[in-house]
């Protein structure tokens, strides 16, 4: 039985990603209760739809409130806790990992891209990955006009999960 990776990417603009074989089966953009809350029973039938056996989630240690609004970081916490709750009580095991970390594994061999202030781009790093490993696959969502960036770090950090082999 191969091994199914689930990357989450939190937030309200944030997506589930599933790769089995190392070729993305799921996407989809995070779903919410009047969107707001990240909708818990929507994210359990996707568990159960592509399996809990042999699978592993991976997705963002939220590591404090610098660079967050309280109220962003609050909402943040909030889902990382839900989702968790979750995945403990499905039985699934799961990695939590700081951004830096997926990032160093996930984005080698791309080109680190810098905005003009001299900082790294890593919407724009994560981009770049994301085409270069799935080149086929269209990160744009109907009636947009670009990249959906939830979907594409949902994407990295399974990547993340199936490269680490956990």
């Amino acid at each position: 039985m191969e091994k199914v990776f689930y990357g989450v990417d939190l937030g309200k603009k944030g997506g589930i990603v599933v790769l089995k074989n190392g070729a993305i089966i799921h996407k989809e953009v995070m779903p919410l209760v009047a969107d707001e809350d990240v909708d818990v029973k929507a994210i359990g039938r996707i568990f159960k739809k592509f399996g809990v056996e042999n699978a592993h989630v991976v997705f963002e240690k939220f590591s404090g409130f610098f660079g967050y609004n309280k109220n962003a970081a609050v909402s943040l916490s909030r889902q990382s806790g839900m989702i968790e709750s979750l995945i403990i009580l499905m039985g699934i095991p799961y990695t939590k990992v700081l951004p830096k970390t997926w990032q160093k594994v996930v984005w080698e061999n791309t080109k680190m891209l810098e905005k003009a202030d001299g900082k790294k781009d890593t919407k724009a790093i994560s981009l770049v990955t994301a085409k270069r490993l799935f080149p086929k696959e269209n990160f744009i969502l109907p009636k947009c006009k670009k990249e959906h960036d939830g979907l594409i770090d949902a994407l990295l950090l399974a990547e993340y999960g199936r490269r680490k082999g956990l």
